[in-house]
């Protein structure tokens, strides 16, 4: 048996682009997050047991520094919202980076006394991520 290699993936210098715009600057926290069910058949005889796995559906799961300007990602989610479009995540400079359609959802508004406001969203996927080869 072949041991496999091993890198593990340390987030850092990540972007976050929509078009021409990379939006990584505030943002604490992004994962693609799959959801998958099982199925399972039973019949009478107690052999009689099938069980399937769903197709995953996905989000694009953010938390985010708030801000208040025009260009910002909040302000953009906020006057984007309900449009499907086009995210690539890279979570490290030189790595793969991975594409979804999504459809834009707000982040809360306000927080907490005493800290940086924060927003955390989870953008539904259309489709499936799309991985492009590593560089």
């Amino acid at each position: 048996m072949a041991i496999q290699p091993h890198t593990p993936l340390f987030m850092r210098d990540a972007t976050l682009t929509v078009a021409a715009d990379d939006f990584a600057t505030p943002v604490q926290s992004m994962t693609l997050t799959p959801s998958v069910s099982t199925v399972t058949f039973k019949g009478l005889k107690p052999t009689a047991v099938w069980t399937a796995a769903t197709t995953p559906t996905w989000t694009l799961d953010i938390t985010a520094g708030q801000d208040e300007t025009d260009d910002g990602l909040f302000m953009y989610l906020w006057t984007a919202q309900g449009e499907e479009v086009e995210f690539t995540f890279t979570p490290r400079t030189g790595g793969r980076a991975w594409t979804v359609t999504a459809i834009v959802v707000p982040g809360a508004v306000g927080g907490a006394v005493d800290t940086f406001a924060t927003f955390t969203v989870s953008l539904p996927v259309v489709g499936q991520p799309s991985p492009d080869d590593l560089a």
